[in-house]
């Protein structure tokens, strides 16, 4: 049975959701928003957050552990309740029934063990070997005895000149461009620490984490291209799950994709769906038929 728990619910209600990831988040992410509660017939309670804008409604449902039937009936509830014609979500571990689009993705998650040293014992001895040498390896290019590592808490304390070393470092190793200023990165991408490490003062690589609850999510990470050889990406990321490790957090996040590093230190991939659910055929005859222009205009351009 699908009930509204609260409305007009904030920050104080984000701490309902599991997992409790910032996008399961609607009061970090919109402000005020409805939680709705699922009740199963074990007693069990599910608390999935609801943003409605205009004809428009998402769920959030990341990775949250419901059926296909399960949201299925909570899309009839939101039906009910709201005059919207669409309802959407992403990362479900099921796919949705009806008239819906569910498109195929992957995504990793990172259960975090108790100990840095259970952590590092996910790891072939050979892997670590290569860690080691390459991290002093790195250590003589940048004639340094150790590289300083630090963590930046809260999105008032990561500084303009580290984001744009993080731009800069996208644009040579990716050729990706932002376009949008750091307080609007951080804001658009719902950062709330970063990690870094650093030789004589310069950032060698980065990583930035959503930090809203026990299960952390990997914004990004980058670092230097002069030393790709060396893995200062990987390297710094293994020094930041450490550090999750001892702020005794659950998960780490990691999103979709096929990155090498995400697989490490025994990551699970689920196979998830991001989804659109139409009130009716009509409703969906928009979405349907700009899919349909897209794909005839990419057939003529080639």
């Amino acid at each position: 049975m699908v009930t509204i728990f609260r409305r007009s619910a904030g920050l104080a209600e984000d701490g309902l959701t599991s997992p409790d990831v910032v996008y399961n988040r609607f009061g970090a992410l919109y402000g005020s928003y409805t939680m709705l509660l699922l009740e199963r017939s074990d007693n069990t309670k599910v608390y999935v957050p609801l943003h409605v804008s205009g004809r428009h409604a998402v769920l959030g449902l990341y990775l949250v552990q419901i059926s296909t039937a399960e949201s299925c009936e909570l899309c009839d509830f939101v039906f009910r309740q709201f005059r919207v014609s669409k309802i959407s979500w992403e990362y479900s571990l099921a796919p949705a029934s009806g008239i819906c689009r569910n498109h195929l993705t992957n995504h990793w998650t990172l259960y975090l063990p108790q100990t840095k040293d259970e952590l590092w014992e996910r790891m072939s001895s050979k892997s670590k070997q290569t860690l080691r040498r390459k991290e002093r390896n790195l250590q003589k290019l940048l004639g340094v005895d150790a590289l300083e590592f630090k963590e930046y808490s809260g999105r008032e304390n990561i500084s303009s000149s580290l984001v744009d070393t993080f731009f800069d470092y996208k644009r040579k190793l990716m050729a990706r461009e932002y376009n949008m200023t750091a307080a609007e990165y951080l804001g658009r991408y719902h950062v709330t620490n970063a990690y870094t490490w650093t030789a004589n003062g310069a950032l060698v690589s980065i990583v930035l984490t959503c930090e809203q609850g026990d299960d952390v999510y990997l914004e990004n990470l980058t670092y230097n291209p002069e030393y790709e050889k060396e893995s200062p990406g990987f390297l710094l990321y293994g020094k930041t799950v450490e550090r999750l490790v001892e702020k005794h957090k659950r998960t780490l996040m990691c999103g979709g994709g096929q990155q090498v590093y995400k697989q490490k230190f025994a990551s699970r991939e689920s196979v998830c769906y991001n989804v659109e659910r139409y009130r009716s055929l009509w409703a969906a005859l928009p979405d349907y038929t700009r899919k349909a222009i897209a794909k005839l205009l990419r057939v003529v351009r080639h």
